[in-house]
């Protein structure tokens, strides 16, 4: 029996459209969880989790490089996405030191436009 893994989750069913296609085109098989249910409910996927989209095990690291290529990364699934905690926590470090260069930044233009309201 084939096992399939999720690859992308969907909140439009556009979207799955788009990408189902293109990854058919590249003979990767498809299957779609919930899409019937977000036709009847339109709304409804963003509270089922989305519309998802699963691949045949072996063609997912293809599909994902895929999607990847074609500028379609941003639907892929959490578990798609190769980012170690390593990464994670050096982006975190970095987020943390420009929030504070954007507050000293936001200190000096204060006290700019004090001084010249001041000057005159």
């Amino acid at each position: 029996m084939a096992k399939f893994i999720e690859l992308a989750v969907f909140t439009l069913q556009s979207d799955l459209d788009i990408v189902r296609s293109l990854l058919e085109s590249e003979d990767i098989r498809c299957y779609v969880k919930d899409e019937l249910t977000s036709q009847v409910y339109t709304f409804s996927s963003v509270g089922l989790g989305g519309i998802r989209l699963d691949v045949l095990e072996k063609d997912f690291e293809q599909a994902a490089a895929f999607l990847n290529r074609q500028g379609y990364a941003h639907f892929l699934s959490v578990s798609v996405v190769e980012k170690s905690v390593a990464d994670l926590k050096q982006e975190a470090q970095l987020m943390h030191i420009f929030k504070w260069i954007l507050k000293i930044v936001i200190v000096l233009a204060i006290l700019a436009i004090a001084l010249l309201f001041f000057k005159k």
